[in-house]
């Protein structure tokens, strides 16, 4: 034991081994650019810069301490520069690049819609920066084969994968500029989503879905499928009497008529309809089995008819409080002009989550009320 201790009073020690460093510098890209430097001792300032490269604009820039951290605010995809200058003296100039990274994009928002929208836009992510892409959906059941290579993540699910890279993307009511880079009122729904992901070539990319599980709900007989319900008053077509009509001329040329929707009629503001086929839908997959098999489908500006854009069914759209640039591309989109529509595209008017009945301009829904059975059944004639 003594000869221990003396050969331990004799041995030279390397303080550095056993003191944390004097600096460490951190970036990190989740959501917003961050730098955060910890490190003990000393009085250094450093001088952190965001700037956007596509455009040359400092977006943030400030001095911090050590064991403090700096972010910009900007949450979208943004081609960064970040610079760090100690004491007046730089020492890092570092360009954002995810070629080969693990990057992580989350959908904010349940809406089928907006899943199936913002899915291409994605996909054209990956491929403009070639990097290991992972998305988080509500639906991940709809792509996972039509999309090989995407890794799929369940939401809030937990994941062993380090990504090191997220961006998320969905419509912010609240808190627009932050998350938005344009707002998203003025824009298509699939653009919203390449808009916060960077991509600068905006265009309509149709969503590529998985082949559905095959049923025969009619034992072969011919069917149109239609969708009477949405998440808001506005959303609806609100013509008294226009879905039963369209109902009863299907039947009369000899087609069944199957509703596809979670919700029993009659509901909020819609009355029961007689002559259509209501069958159980519990998930986004169930609807698509049965739309697959139907000859077209009639619907809103809403999930389903996105559902069935994507099945590469012909669809014949109702909407008057949108404009006809906010869905995916159809020559069977029916709106009237003649009166006040496309609301959701002003900016004026923010929409009102918890107000069933919300029309901004006080119209009473005449945008669609006024939507009369006789336009629908011409685009169901020139179908059939």
């Amino acid at each position: 034991m003594q000869n221990l201790l003396e050969e331990y009073k004799k041995t030279e020690f390397n303080d550095s081994n056993f003191v944390e460093p004097t600096e460490k510098i951190t970036i990190s890209f989740r959501r917003s650019p961050k730098v955060e430097i910890t490190g003990r001792g000393g009085d250094d300032k450093y001088n952190i810069s965001f700037t956007n490269r596509k455009t040359g604009r400092v977006l943030c820039n400030n001095v911090i301490s050590k064991n403090c951290w700096l972010s910009a605010i900007e949450k979208y995809y943004i081609d960064w520069n970040i610079k760090i200058s100690k004491n007046g003296v730089e020492i890092v100039d570092h360009n954002l690049d995810i070629t080969g990274e693990k990057v992580s994009i989350v959908f904010d928002s349940k809406s089928v819609g907006d899943t199936i929208a913002w899915i291409p836009q994605a996909e054209e992510f990956r491929k403009i920066h070639k990097c290991d892409l992972y998305v988080s959906t509500f639906h991940n059941h709809l792509f996972k084969k039509s999309y090989p290579d995407i890794n799929f993540l369940e939401p809030n699910a937990p994941s062993e994968v380090s990504i090191k890279y997220e961006w998320w993307v969905g419509v912010y009511l609240d808190d627009v500029p932050p998350h938005h880079p344009t707002h998203w009122q003025k824009l298509p729904l699939y653009q919203i989503a390449s808009d916060q992901l960077g991509i600068r070539d905006h265009r309509e990319i149709k969503c590529k879905i998985d082949t559905p599980p095959k049923i025969d709900l009619l034992n072969g007989e011919k069917y149109v499928c239609i969708s009477t319900a949405s998440t808001a008053g506005c959303k609806h077509w609100q013509h008294k009497g226009g879905w039963q009509a369209v109902v009863d001329y299907l039947n009369s040329i000899g087609y069944k008529v199957v509703l596809v929707q979670r919700e029993r009629l009659p509901w909020m503001d819609l009355e029961e309809l007689k002559n259509v086929i209501h069958p159980q839908i519990e998930t986004s997959l169930d609807a698509a089995s049965i739309i697959n098999n139907s000859e077209f489908m009639i619907g809103l500006s809403s999930g389903m008819s996105w559902l069935a854009w994507g099945l590469n069914k012909k669809v014949i759209l109702i909407s008057g409080f949108t404009g006809e640039f906010h869905e995916f591309s159809s020559p069977h989109r029916i709106i009237n002009k003649e009166v006040c529509n496309s609301c959701w595209h002003d900016t004026n008017y923010k929409f009102d989550r918890g107000d069933w009945n919300w029309c901004p301009k006080g119209k009473n829904f005449e945008c669609s009320t006024t939507i009369t059975p006789d336009k629908v059944i011409k685009e169901i004639d020139k179908l059939v």
